[in-house]
């Protein structure tokens, strides 16, 4: 596991090319993620949804995110070209 972490860690560096020191591609993935999401336009109930995170509000709760409309916005996000 450990050495799959370290992996990830260094695909993130060298092929994703998330560069800024500030990111620690193991813990920061899920904020990561998330900013590029609001760059791309995708509302925080969806990136929540799609995070697998508990939604803030009694509200969001209300109704289903259908697959299909999780995948419309997931399509906004940018493509991460990604070497074999």
């Amino acid at each position: 596991m450990v050495q799959t972490v370290q992996m990830l860690g260094e695909w993130v560096r060298e092929v994703a090319q998330v560069t800024d020191k500030r990111v620690r591609p193991n813990h920061a993935w899920r904020h990561w993620f998330k900013s590029k999401g609001r760059m791309a336009g995708i509302d925080d109930g969806y990136l929540d949804v799609i995070c697998g995170q508990v939604l803030p509000t009694a509200g969001r709760n209300y109704g289903e995110y259908e697959p299909v409309a999780l995948l419309r916005e997931i399509e906004k996000l940018p493509v991460i070209e990604v070497a074999p």
